[in-house]
């Protein structure tokens, strides 16, 4: 039974790829990918804090410049940088208090695009500041709308989770692809 229905599963996903690469083939196989997308991010970073006061989050202004390089229309390989433009202190999962000031985070993140204008990303990454670093997890997804020349504009949301916190990321990308 378990076999019958992966099986039948298997051949549906199968069929619907293949139809989609003859359908985007057929669209347009003169038009050039272009490889490259520069972003800047403006927008805001919520950590969650993990104690018991009044305040469990803090808010924070957050900048992003990225770098993509694509390999087809739906691939691509993303540096994501961010910087948060603040000094406060976080209190970590167990309990000891963290100082940051002027925090940035860099991720070398997989992204893959299924649709036009939606996308998402996940990969590793570090955060530094002058007190202390961080291997982290970023996994974010961008909904946007593309211009002519290569140009669009929209909204991300990411995720960074580290041993210490987590930070959630929102903001508004504006973004070339040359």
């Amino acid at each position: 039974m378990c076999k019958s229905i992966f099986l039948k599963a298997l051949l549906l996903i199968i069929s619907f790829s293949t139809f989609s690469q003859v359908e985007q083939d057929s669209i347009s196989t003169d038009e050039k990918v272009r490889k490259h997308t520069f972003g800047v991010m403006i927008g805001y970073s919520w950590i969650i804090q993990n104690n018991e006061s009044s305040e469990n989050s803090l808010t924070i202004p957050t900048i992003g410049l990225d770098y993509g390089f694509w390999f087809n229309r739906q691939m691509a390989i993303l540096m994501v940088n961010d910087l948060e433009m603040s000094q406060y202190v976080i209190e970590s999962y167990d309990g000891e208090l963290i100082t940051r000031e002027n925090k940035y985070v860099g991720a070398l993140t997989f992204a893959y695009e299924p649709f036009e204008n939606i996308g998402f990303y996940a990969g590793p990454g570090i955060e530094l500041d002058s007190e202390e670093q961080f291997l982290l997890f970023k996994v974010g997804t961008e909904i946007g709308k593309k211009f002519e020349d290569g140009w669009a504009v929209g909204l991300n949301a990411s995720i960074d989770i580290n041993k210490a916190y987590a930070t959630i990321s929102s903001g508004i990308m504006v973004s070339k692809r040359l």
